[in-house]
């Protein structure tokens, strides 16, 4: 399993209560090798404790209890190769099943990976968690247009080197009809699932998200300076005005 495409998962805690996405997960943001290294070390870790797992491929079914139930979507036995990152493309892909509800954990997906779901057939899905923290090169208008989400959850750190999400992301999942939320927003995020409906917390509200929006946008200072030049300008426009005329006259 790579090391952030079961990020979610492991964000995931009892279905009786809630399955939560933090920011935790939206740090682990590795280029290919330094993943390949840590699921490496973690591979040597999990075999020296002797602690028996599962390799994570399409078609296992785990029975949480409580009508939860974790469907494996991807990878398949044969892994997608010669995309732009095999690693990504070969993420696991999980949708959780409350009664009513679906969740859909995308992991690092990309392209590739979303073209191979559809093509052997993806359901739609309520919720959504947004491939590889909203980067370019996921989430096609394709797959939206597949897979209906109502929600769309984006795990990302705030300020991040890589610059995610991805505007032109942004920009599909506005069209798509989504409603997005994202972790460098709104803090910590909690999907409660009572099998028949989700609803969405957060660690900020959505008034104090905007709030905070307006004022790393332009504090009340630099309104109030931007005020008094546009006076001040308006002013020295009159006041040149005014002696052209009296220069006319004179």
């Amino acid at each position: 399993v790579a090391a952030d495409a079961t990020s979610g998962l492991a964000q995931a805690g009892t279905f009786d209560g809630a399955v939560g996405i933090s920011e935790a997960d939206a740090l682990a943001m590795l280029s290919d090798a330094e993943a390949e290294a840590a699921v490496a070390l973690e591979g040597a870790a999990v075999e020296a404790k002797e602690i028996p797992y599962r390799a994570g491929l399409q078609g296992r079914i785990i029975d949480v209890g409580d009508r939860v139930n974790l469907t494996l979507l991807h990878p398949r036995t044969r892994k997608l190769k010669g995309t732009r990152s095999d690693l990504n493309s070969n993420s696991v892909v999980i949708r959780i099943d409350h009664k009513k509800d679906c969740i859909l954990l995308m992991g690092d997906a990309e392209e590739p990976t979303e073209r191979s779901l559809m093509k052997h057939g993806i359901e739609p899905c309520e919720v959504l968690k947004v491939a590889h923290h909203g980067s370019a090169h996921s989430t096609s208008m394709e797959w939206l247009q597949a897979i209906k989400p109502k929600i769309a959850l984006i795990s990302v750190g705030e300020g991040n080197r890589y610059r995610h999400p991805a505007q032109d992301t942004l920009n599909r999942l506005e069209r798509s009809g989504a409603e997005t939320h994202r972790t460098d927003l709104e803090g910590t995020i909690t999907i409660v699932s009572t099998g028949r409906g989700v609803r969405v917390e957060s660690e900020r509200s959505t008034e104090q998200v905007a709030l905070r929006d307006v004022l790393t946008t332009q504090s009340p200072v630099e309104s109030d300076k931007k005020k008094k030049r546009k006076k001040f300008r308006f002013f020295q426009w009159l006041f040149g005005k005014k002696n052209k005329t009296q220069e006319k006259k004179s």
